[in-house]
């Protein structure tokens, strides 16, 4: 490593940042890529299949570095989280053209495996489990969280083999170990090591005491107390619980305000499975091989929405005990049974569902893409008519689906501002509909009047030139400019003004080029501003919403399993059973 003083101000930024996060792999934004530099570089570029080289290379100061596209960002975050691996991101919060010497860059979010939310990155119909866990003695708690979907719950344990159990059952990406100085049982070491999961030690300065866990813990769910979860201040379970959050709010740099339910599972109504059981009855694995299929999870699975797949393997995780709630599933299956019609309809309907539990807590995030958010009012529009089509049920549950808040102001919010086809990504623009905004419409005008006084001058100076191959182009560097051929540099007028050579061309300005060039560039900043900023306004409505939009889901989810049981017992001429306490 050469000394600070031998490193350039941006390398010494950059090892300042890595300081903070010496367990995470640091994405360095520049430019169009973000770089990794030094013991990083050397670490990732194998596991993330780029070049390795280095600045300065040859020299006393050589920096071993490799990068990748910013375009590409989540790629190289999935094959670093598979990898068990975390990442800090440190972006430009600066525009260049403004900054003063370096450009200021902010570490602006941390990405582990057990805290991800991006789609790319996470199986649609699987949850994704962080795992804090806390040990006191001989009795420990675990607390599980998915930051993808909201989540959260925490177990009790009797000793370290229920507590390896339950982990084997859960499959936490990533665990996160309250209280390293009193130790964990050796059992759950060895797990995580044999699963290969990403193992995170909570530091001394960042544990918080048993006061403060109960406080955070009643801020978040909105409570005075919690002896209504049937906790009790100082247990493992709240402290555990309190890890898990306080860790997800300073990776994501959120409030989590879609986190505002907590179980503790004990106190659940169903009957809780041991991964053996799972694994001995081959409820979502083979014995020998064979694929899915051969499961019982596979069996049943015809769900058509990622949530109704994530909640299908909960209950199978967690079978009903208690009479009456399994008559009450029997009813609405049946009722489905027999109305095939009724089936396929709602089956198209639930198609154009998605995923709105994750799509949520995206918006939470403030990390909603414009056509994430397209998504989501395809889903909204599609629940009404769902709706529709269980009014008349007589089953409770389907009863209750018909009757759940579908949300009309939102979706209706969501259809008068959001375009038609909304882009990928915030910064390409045409993100909200015409009519929206006064001062919107106004800049894209200009910007809209702006190309067409390029198309004219182009035109004009053809014309005035005799160069009918000359053209208005426009690159980041050099902005707009005129770009004439070797051949016909003697046609140039004396009053064009040379901005750069090629080797086969010479590139020019003019005055009235660059006076439109600044009127256009200003105008798109500000189209570009004002969406981000009206966008930004959306994605709050949609995170206020909140409780409103998880208990839609929820029901959607449901209906979705009870439709894959109905269809699965058509297909298979399957029996109503008899239930008896």
């Amino acid at each position: 490593m050469p000394k600070a003083a031998q490193l350039t101000p941006m390398l010494r930024h950059y090892l300042e940042l890595k300081a903070r996060y010496p367990d995470a792999l640091l994405f360095y934004r520049m430019g169009d890529f973000y770089e990794l530099f030094f013991e990083d570089a050397v670490r990732a570029a194998p596991l993330l299949e780029v070049t390795l080289t280095a600045r300065q290379k040859g020299t006393e100061n050589e920096a071993p570095m490799c990068g990748v596209p910013y375009h590409a960002l989540e790629v190289y975050l999935g094959k670093a989280v598979r990898a068990g691996l975390k990442v800090a991101v440190c972006d430009q919060v600066e525009e260049p053209s403004k900054a003063k010497g370096l450009v200021k860059r902010e570490v602006t979010r941390v990405v582990t495996p057990g805290t991800v939310s991006d789609p790319e990155l996470l199986a649609a119909n699987e949850d994704n489990f962080l795992a804090a866990v806390s040990w006191d003695g001989d009795r420990g708690a675990g607390a599980y969280l998915d930051l993808s979907t909201g989540a959260f719950f925490a177990r009790r344990w009797a000793d370290a083999e229920e507590a390896v159990d339950d982990l084997r059952l859960r499959s936490p990406r990533e665990l996160l170990v309250v209280d390293p100085a009193a130790g964990l049982p050796p059992e759950i070491g060895e797990w995580a090591e044999r699963r290969g999961v990403c193992v995170t030690e909570i530091d001394e300065g960042e544990r918080l005491d048993s006061s403060q866990s109960r406080d955070l813990l009643e801020r978040q769910l909105g409570t005075a107390t919690l002896r209504g979860y049937g906790l009790e201040e100082g247990e493992p379970s709240v402290r555990a619980a309190a890890a898990a959050l306080e860790y997800a709010r300073n990776t994501q740099q959120s409030d989590l305000g879609h986190l505002r339910e907590f179980a503790v599972t004990e106190q659940a109504s169903g009957v809780i499975l041991d991964a053996t059981t799972l694994a001995n009855l081959e409820v979502f694995a083979p014995t020998r091989g064979g694929g899915r299929k051969w499961t019982l999870l596979g069996v049943l699975d015809r769900t058509v929405t990622p949530g109704g797949g994530r909640l299908l393997r909960r209950w199978l995780q967690a079978p009903l005990r208690q009479p009456e709630a399994v008559e009450e599933r029997l009813d609405a299956v049946g009722e489905l049974l027999v109305q095939p019609e009724r089936r396929l309809a709602l089956a198209g309907h639930l198609a154009r569902v998605g995923d709105p539990e994750r799509l949520l807590s995206r918006a939470v995030l403030g990390r909603l893409r414009p056509r994430e958010a397209a998504a989501l009012r395809e889903a909204l529009a599609a629940a009404p008519r769902i709706q529709a089509e269980v009014a008349d049920a007589s089953a409770e549950l389907l009863r209750a689906i018909a009757a759940v808040d579908p949300l009309a102001d939102l979706h209706a919010e969501l259809e008068a501002t959001l375009d038609d086809s909304p882009p990928a990504a915030i910064k390409e623009g045409g993100i909200i509909r015409p009519g929206v905004d006064a001062e919107l419409d106004r800049v894209r005008s200009l910007a809209s009047d702006g190309k067409k006084h390029l198309l004219d001058l182009e035109r004009r100076e053809r014309e005035r030139t005799g160069i009918g191959s000359l053209k208005v182009r426009f690159n980041k560097v050099f902005g707009y400019y005129l770009e004439v051929t070797k051949a016909n540099q003697d046609l140039v007028p004396d009053d064009y003004i040379r901005k750069q050579t090629l080797a086969n061309a010479e590139r020019y300005v003019t005055p009235e080029l660059k006076e439109l060039e600044e009127g256009i560039l200003a105008a798109e900043q500000d189209q570009a501003r004002i969406e981000a900023e009206l966008y930004e306004r959306l994605l709050r409505r949609i995170a206020a919403d909140g409780e409103r939009l998880r208990a839609l889901a929820a029901r959607l989810a449901e209906l979705d399993v009870l439709l894959s049981f109905a269809d699965q017992a058509a297909r298979h001429r399957y029996a109503r059973p008899e239930v008896r306490p």
